[in-house]
């Protein structure tokens, strides 16, 4: 993720705070959201509930860069095993 694609991601997760908090009653917490994305998750799907409109897109941009994180860890992991099942194939081929 890029420099400016992080920054609208940080700023789009604070300024969910107060509204979670009014409407909700939840304290969100920014930087557990950051590492954990279960709890990012969450925190999206509450905001989802919301009828304000600013909370809604907030949570939709969250949700996006949450969608794509998990894309690009499926992507990594295909291609390391991938690469595995290319390895053992080589050593197969060696020992013959």
């Amino acid at each position: 993720m890029d420099a400016t694609a992080y920054a609208n991601l940080q700023d789009a997760m604070r300024r969910m705070v107060v509204p979670l908090r009014r409407e909700f009653g939840v304290a969100l917490d920014v930087p557990r959201m950051e590492r954990d994305i279960e709890y990012a998750e969450f925190a999206v799907s509450l905001a989802m509930g919301s009828d304000t409109p600013a909370l809604l897109e907030r949570a939709m941009l969250v949700a996006h860069y949450i969608r794509a994180a998990r894309e690009r860890a499926a992507q990594q992991r295909m291609a390391r095993v991938a690469m595995a099942a290319m390895d053992r194939r080589q050593a197969a081929m060696a020992e013959l």
